[in-house]
């Protein structure tokens, strides 16, 4: 099956919410069957932990499939070096919005009382760095962010190849009878 990364990342998703609700389901399993003096006794509509772990087993091959096809694809093209740039990048940017907001530079007077006269008290705060300069690196982080997503982008509009449709998963959900 072909089909764009985007989409594969989608069913990616539903697939391990798929292995969680099997999680889930196995306390509803049955394990055995129950007789009373050769009457069977308990409820045949159950599914088998037979049944069970041969869906289970179904589902981990199509996730294994998706997860080994993702992660080769996010190598080959260096995903996880520019996702964590952007993080990096996100992590800069809020230092410097937070220097932005506390780098006013600023003079407070004040008078005081020394020796019975009033003196004039100057208070001169020189922040280490300039707001233009500060804005300048706010704007190249952030293009630098738009450039990589775009890139993400792109990369996660191409297709790649499965081994499984669309249909093998379908019926496995099918046959759990969500």
């Amino acid at each position: 099956m072909k089909l764009t990364v985007t989409e594969a990342m989608r069913l990616k998703n539903e697939i391990s919410q798929e292995i969680g609700r099997l999680q889930y389901t196995r306390r509803g399993v049955s394990y055995g069957t129950s007789t009373e003096n050769d009457i069977r006794v308990d409820d045949e509509s159950l599914t088998t932990i037979v049944e069970h772990m041969e869906r289970s087993n179904k589902l981990l091959v199509i996730s294994a499939e998706i997860n080994n096809v993702l992660d080769k694809f996010n190598k080959n093209n260096d995903i996880s070096l520019m996702v964590r740039r952007m993080k990096n990048n996100q992590f800069m940017l809020s230092m410097y919005d937070s220097a932005l907001n506390n780098a006013v530079a600023k003079d407070v007077k004040r008078r005081e009382k020394m020796d019975n006269n009033f003196v004039t008290v100057v208070t001169k705060f020189e922040p280490y760095l300039k707001k233009s300069a500060i804005r300048q690196i706010l704007k190249t982080l952030k293009a630098d962010n738009r450039e990589l997503q775009s890139k993400i982008d792109k990369m996660n509009a191409q297709s790649i190849t499965l081994n499984f449709d669309y249909k093998d998963f379908e019926d496995l959900q099918d046959s759990v009878g969500y």
